[in-house]
């Protein structure tokens, strides 16, 4: 859900190679950056402090960002 409480689930719908997940926050300031030589789900849990924070999800030749709300 998004507003979340901090625990996201992130899911693909199909197996994806080379995927590589950056969690920002809303300064644009690196929070973690994960790779993955394949992924299909995987949980990310967002910082303790409240805020926007930015996911971008990068496949292939595909870029997906994402603006997660922490309550």
């Amino acid at each position: 859900p998004n507003p979340s409480q901090g625990n996201i689930e992130i899911t693909l719908g199909s197996i994806v190679q080379d995927v590589e997940l950056m969690l920002t926050d809303i300064k644009g300031r690196v929070i973690f950056t994960r790779n993955y030589p394949s992924l299909y789900k995987t949980n990310i849990e967002l910082p303790e402090a409240k805020g926007v924070y930015v996911l971008k999800l990068k496949a292939q030749d595909s870029t997906s960002t994402l603006r997660l709300v922490k309550e």
